[in-house]
């Protein structure tokens, strides 16, 4: 099965799990299973179907708008390669989230489609999202159980657990 996310029961959390078009717009995205050379891969272990952008075409764009106040993305990002790119939208402009600028984390971007080459990534921003694109110059951009949520800030945390210890005292 696919890779989920640990924010996908958080109270408004939608997951998209790919079985539908959830309103991507740009070029074609295929909504696919399984493998085939050259084409696409299914990220590590995920059996179920996934997205694939570039696969139709290449290069290629799809967006997806947003109408929630989310501040997190995840999503499961399978066979990571250098040429893929996801850039968040948010009120303080593009933030572009690849192998190149996320080293530490999408290393390496070499398309490995075994346990090291897939990875849930986890993305949050200080106000909310409006838009993700996704970009692959070559083929293909494979993703699964892309999930949108709207996550308390960590000082929101520290507040509850302090107004529960004034209430406990």
């Amino acid at each position: 099965s696919g890779q989920v996310s640990a924010f996908a029961s958080a109270p408004g959390a939608v997951v998209y799990n790919m079985n539908s078009d959830p309103g991507f717009t740009g070029s074609a995205v295929a909504f696919v299973s399984g493998s085939i050379g050259g084409q696409y891969a299914a990220p590590f272990n995920d059996t179920t179907q996934f997205a694939s952008v570039g696969t139709l075409t290449a290069p290629a764009t799809s967006t997806l708008l947003l109408g929630g106040s989310y501040n997190y993305v995840g999503l499961y990002w399978g066979s990571i390669d250098g040429y893929n790119s996801l850039t968040i939208t948010d009120a303080s402009g593009d933030h572009v989230v690849n192998a190149a600028n996320y080293a530490s984390v999408l290393t390496p971007p070499n398309g490995d489609q075994g346990a090291g080459g897939s990875l849930y990534i986890n993305i949050f921003s200080d106000s909310a999202i409006t838009k993700l694109t996704f970009f692959s110059s070559q083929a293909a951009f494979e993703f699964d159980n892309l999930t949108v949520a709207a996550v308390p800030e960590a000082s929101t945390w520290a507040m509850m657990i302090l107004g529960f210890l004034g209430l406990g005292f």
